[in-house]
């Protein structure tokens, strides 16, 4: 079955060599978001994509240090190993927002996940809660002024 329009885009984004065709030589995607697991596949997914990136800008919450999939890929390993910035010289080059909850168990890595991206392009947005998406009035000021710091990035570099 051949795949049309957003389909095919999603189903293609995947590849890690896909020619940008039809979209004039901009990325196909605007963004890339995560929660969790999620978040780690996507950051996973853009490293591997380090060179030929398909998003403008990415949104990771509750994420932790992603999986070297190269090296998977290119069968040098056969257990998934994690990334670490210490280790490995890959960084996610387009502008990150990190949701990160000052109670959640795993926030050392999370923490650690910041190093595999570019300092420069890095927002992140610490709330009171644990591994949760933040609610209330107060935590959504802040998360939009999070996002909105990163669209803005993207959009004008």
């Amino acid at each position: 079955m051949l795949l049309r329009g957003k389909a095919q885009r999603v189903a293609t984004a995947s590849s890690p060599r896909v020619p940008y065709r039809g979209c004039g030589g901009r990325r196909p995607f605007e963004s890339i978001l995560g929660f969790s697991q999620g978040a780690k596949v996507a950051a996973s997914l853009l490293l591997y994509q380090a060179w030929e990136v398909h998003f403008n800008f990415a949104v990771f919450s509750g994420g932790t240090k992603s999986f070297d999939v190269s090296a998977l890929a290119s069968g040098k390993i056969s257990k998934p190993v994690k990334m670490c910035a210490d280790t490995h010289s890959t960084r996610i080059r387009i502008p990150t927002a990190h949701v990160i909850g000052r109670s959640y168990a795993c926030r050392k890595s999370s923490k650690a996940f910041l190093g595999l991206c570019n300092p420069r392009e890095v927002k992140v947005y610490d709330h009171k809660g644990a591994h949760v998406v933040p609610r209330g009035q107060e935590a959504m000021e802040d998360l939009s002024a999070a996002l909105n710091w990163v669209v803005d990035r993207a959009m004008y570099q």
